[in-house]
């Protein structure tokens, strides 16, 4: 009602940008579904996080980073509600959450999981860049099976998760140590 007001008597609209005008940029991503495919309410926030995650997709960031992305973005919400939405994220499964070492111990970072992924399967994880090949080889499954009997051990039913890390990332690493 506030808003048809300002209008009703101006024969321009305001030129600065309101909240309104800003969540309706954000509605036009394609965040905005997959929010709603998750059944979570597309918040302002929520919207902006993802999409900040999205521009991250590579790289994994900090609740920290999410909030200095955000107010470069002039979206202002705090660090709590930061930590909030991606803990929410990483429960529905946008989201995997990273330790990585630090001089005050485990910095705690967040990474898109990667949609094409079928999770049923086994595969491969590099650490570092979340990249996944699946094992998609019943022969490899059967004597790991195998391999596990004769040890008197039994798998459990999900799918095996190994981490590695990839080539590239592996390449990355040495060229820093020199």
């Amino acid at each position: 009602m506030y808003r048809e007001e300002l209008t009703a008597g101006a024969s321009t609209p305001p030129a600065i940008a309101g909240p309104k005008e800003r969540e309706a940029d954000l509605q036009e991503a394609p965040a905005l579904a997959r929010l709603r495919d998750l059944r979570l309410r597309p918040t302002m926030a929520r919207i902006a996080i993802l999409q900040v995650m999205e521009m991250a997709a590579a790289e994994p960031l900090s609740a920290e980073d999410v909030l200095r992305q955000l107010l470069l973005r002039n979206i202002r919400t705090g660090l709590a509600s930061v930590y909030r939405i991606l803990r929410e994220f990483e429960e529905h499964g946008i989201l995997r959450r990273e330790y990585r070492p630090s001089r005050n111990g485990a910095k705690t970072l967040h990474r898109l999981v990667q949609q094409h992924i079928d999770r049923s399967k086994d595969r491969l994880m590099c650490t570092e860049c979340g990249g996944t090949v699946v094992l998609d080889e019943p022969e490899w499954r059967e004597r790991l099976r195998q391999l596990a009997q004769d040890q008197g051990l039994a798998l459990a039913g999900g799918p095996l998760v190994i981490q590695t890390i990839c080539a590239s990332c592996s390449l990355k690493a040495a060229s820093w140590a020199q």
